[in-house]
Parts: structure tokens; sequence; C-alpha cells
């Protein structure tokens, strides 16, 4: 593999390990306020599950609770 090859697939596996990082740093940012927002209770809860599940279960599991919570309250 030439030098320039390894350059690519290295700076490839950088952006890869961080689009993992920051996607779930994101949805548990955006979870929290809304949780917050919405006076559910425990936002740092939900948005850990919304953070840690993986493959993006907690975000749905958060956003079917979120919907039933604020067909409740109206």
């Amino acid at each position: 593999m030439s030098s320039s090859g390894l350059i690519f697939f290295i700076v490839l596996w950088f952006i890869i390990i961080l689009v993992a990082i920051a996607v779930p740093i994101v949805i548990g940012v955006l979870v929290y306020r809304d949780a917050k927002r919405q006076e559910m209770s425990s936002p740092l809860g939900w948005a850990l599950v919304a953070a840690l599940a993986p493959s993006l279960i907690g975000l749905v599991i958060y956003l079917v609770v979120r919907s039933s919570n604020s067909e409740k309250g109206e």
C-alpha cells in the first residue's frame, strides 16, 4: 500500500470514528433540551437512553413516549 493510500485510509477511519462519537452526543443534547422543555421526568435519563441505545432505538423510544405524553397533556 502506498503512503498516500495509507494516509487516505487513516483519514477515512478518523472521520468515521468522529461521526460515530458526535452523532450520539448531538442526539443526547437535543433529547435533553426537548425533554426539559416538555417538562418530562428525568430529562438526563432520557438523553442517556437516546444517546447510548444501539441503532437509534433509544431515540425512537423517546419519540414514542414523548408523543404519548403530549397527547395526555392536551
